[in-house]
């Protein structure tokens, strides 16, 4: 053992050592002061105070120190292996505690683990059995009796550990005493009124107990309950302001406080007020009314996120417009029609339109019709907005078949402006690119009714200007123009190229290509349960009409005839049918009415009977085929390559050398 320097003084000349077990989760842990380590091992106090250093600016991983108030204690497992070996130390903590608990000289050290299990026992006697006497305190307070009863026994704790405070105890050991308490009694499916494991804030609400009691601090500090006699701003009052702060007029702080002292009698702070309005939930929340229902929808309101467009066809959003331009009808009645629009939202091009004098889901559909044909690809996105007609049956349908063709179809959020930003902004710039038309209306003329239409006296003065006004198919036909003039339309100080030479420059990898079949899917009408007889036929009853199709196709004949297939047509050409399957809407094919025989085309008729009937044959009688090959084991040999010379050449030697070694084997006798 080396000479020390007695330069030991404070807590670096204590001689003590501290074991800690948790005998549910076998944990144990010894801890050493830096004393005992310098004066009975022999480490140079120089080495141990540099390794402390080292240890509290993060550079190091050893000597793991913890400090109360009498020694500076290091952990045994975190001293370097180095010098463990030096001082011939063994490397278990466990054996060490032995090897300590075994020497004449550290009995008082010894001792210190008994008075550790006292203080234990101290600590569960008050938790248990002296918490009556604290009763008193919490009987106003609480109502509930079990709870009384754990704040008491809290009450209680808190006492024997501020006492063991009092005798300087080390705080660690107080804490870890204290945490198997609180294991105890979570074991038990019990909780403690106060309970935690943080080591700060348990010292924290230490000294709250101390300097404001600890019925004060268990009640109001840790439950977060407010003190009844310094409460002015009860929940009535919070709410009249909160009502002040709602109105329109922006009330000042001093108005405020004279409006509650007149309705309770209550006089406020200034403070007060300005803390409670400057509260984050408070401001943005009270902000919404007094800033207005429409100036706060738009600013106040979250702003959803959306996904932008990266090509043409990605999104298409559509929306009804009623236009501000006047026409006249054949009646001579002034009347505004209808718009619903379609509008690609990378390039912003027109791709589709309708007009009629009624809103309705037909117009809709209609100006789909015309962006879905048109362009030869369904969008991968569809977004229109929350109104009444996209909620009825037929518009349901239209989405749903749309979404088993791979198309997402959003309905935007109500009162939220920028979900549809391209389209809305579309609609301005149209309208003030055409203000100048001599049937412009404007957006300027008052009006009675909430919809912003014009009053029904502006509309009768333009019953006299029959010769500015158009009729409704020339109106018809002038919104064409007037879209072709918008899509060609370019911005020099923006952009230079049109919205048609964009969308025709780019293309998007994310469209669906339009099948002749899908036409007849999403517009035309439907008959959802239709039976194919055994002989093919479908009979179709339509507005009183009777219909007969034919299937003929061989294929189609022999895998769907006795089933239910769904049937889509065009009132207005009934020459031939789609038919889809039934749950799955797969397409099927397209059949035609039935052949009707006459003394004219008898000859013509028969001829593509007898075709029909051959191949509906030959199609049964090739299935039969190939089941018999497969069964006989034909179906899927390969034929058999023919010998090349070179093959036979080096097979005829290989046979020629095994003959010349059978040979060669065979022993000849003289």
């Amino acid at each position: 053992m080396s000479k020390q320097p007695e330069l030991f003084y404070g807590p670096w000349h204590t001689m003590k050592y501290t074991p800690i077990q948790r005998l549910h989760d076998h944990f144990f842990a010894l801890y050493l002061s830096v004393g005992l380590l310098a004066r009975r091992f022999g480490i140079n106090l120089k080495t141990l105070r540099n390794g402390i250093s080292r240890f509290n600016q993060g550079k190091s991983r050893h000597y793991h120190f913890i400090k109360d108030r009498e020694a500076i204690n290091v952990n045994y497992e975190s001293l370097p292996a180095s010098v463990r070996a030096k001082t011939k130390l063994p490397a278990d903590p466990r054996k060490a505690y032995e090897v300590l608990k075994g020497e004449y000289e550290m009995q008082e050290d010894v001792n210190t683990e008994t008075e550790i299990l006292h203080l234990k026992a101290n600590f569960e006697d008050a938790y248990n059995n002296r918490w009556p006497q604290f009763q008193k305190y919490y009987e106003k307070k609480i109502k509930d009796t079990a709870q009384q009863i754990q704040y008491s026994k809290s009450h209680s704790l808190i006492v024997a550990v501020l006492a063991a405070y009092k005798e300087k105890w080390p705080t660690q050991i107080i804490f870890s005493l204290y945490e198997k308490i609180v294991r105890g009694e979570l074991d038990a499916l019990q909780e403690m009124a106060f309970s935690t494991v943080s080591p700060v804030y348990f010292w924290r609400v230490m000294r709250a107990c101390r300097k404001f009691g600890i019925a004060q601090t268990l009640v109001h500090g840790t439950r977060g309950v407010p003190r009844e006699y310094k409460v002015k701003m009860t929940g009535v009052i919070k709410a009249f302001i909160r009502l002040e702060l709602r109105k329109p007029q922006r009330l000042l702080i001093a108005e405020i406080i004279a409006n509650v002292f007149k309705k309770y009698n209550v006089e406020l702070s200034p403070s007060s007020i300005k803390s409670f309005k400057a509260k984050n939930e408070n401001r943005n929340i009270l902000e919404y009314d007094s800033d207005g229902n429409i100036w706060s929808r738009q600013n106040g309101m979250p702003k959803i996120t959306r996904f932008l467009a990266e090509g043409p066809g990605e999104i298409y959003q559509g929306d009804y417009y009623k236009l501000q331009f006047v026409c006249r009808k054949a009646t001579g009645i002034v009347v505004r029609l209808w718009a619903f629009v379609v509008l690609d939202c990378f390039s912003k091009r027109v791709v589709g339109w309708a007009l009629a004098e009624e809103m309705s889901a037909t117009l809709a559909k209609d100006a789909f019709k015309m962006a879905f044909k048109n362009h030869c690809f369904l969008p991968e996105e569809i977004v229109v907005d929350n109104d009444k007609y996209f909620d009825r049956p037929v518009f349901k349908r239209f989405f749903r078949r749309l979404n088993n063709m791979g198309v997402i179809t959003t309905k935007a959020y109500p009162n939220v402006p920028t979900w549809k930003a391209e389209i809305e902004s579309f609609f301005a710039v149209f309208q003030k690119l055409h203000s100048s038309k001599p049937w412009y209306i404007g957006e300027g003329v008052k009006s009675k009714n909430k919809a912003g239409n014009p009053n029904e006296e502006y509309v009768k003065s333009w019953v006299k200007k029959d010769s500015q006004m158009l009729s409704i198919p020339e109106q018809i036909k002038e919104f064409g123009k007037m879209i072709e003039e918008y899509n060609l339309m370019t911005n020099a100080r923006k952009k230079k190229v049109s919205p048609s030479e964009t969308f025709r420059m780019y293309k998007s990898k994310r469209t669906i290509k339009w099948e002749h079949w899908m036409e007849s899917l999403l517009f035309w009408k439907s008959e959802p349960t239709k039976r194919i007889k055994k002989d093919g036929r479908i009979d179709l009853q339509i507005n009183k009409v009777e219909y007969c199709y034919q299937v003929t196709k061989d294929e189609m004949l022999w895998k769907y005839k006795n089933s239910d297939v769904r049937m889509c047509y065009d009132a207005t050409d009934m020459s031939r049918i789609h038919i889809f399957e039934r749950k799955t809407l797969k397409f099927i094919g397209e059949i035609f009415p039935r052949m009707v025989m006459t003394r004219d085309n008898k000859e013509e008729v028969s001829k593509k009977q007898k075709a029909i009937l051959n191949d509906a044959h030959k199609y049964a009688r090739d299935l039969r085929k190939a089941d018999e090959d497969l069964v006989n084991g034909k179906k899927g040999r390969r034929p058999v390559k023919r010998e090349t010379r070179e093959d036979k050449l080096i097979r005829r030697r290989m046979k020629q050398a095994k003959r010349e070694k059978e040979v060669a084997a065979v022993k000849v006798h003289s």
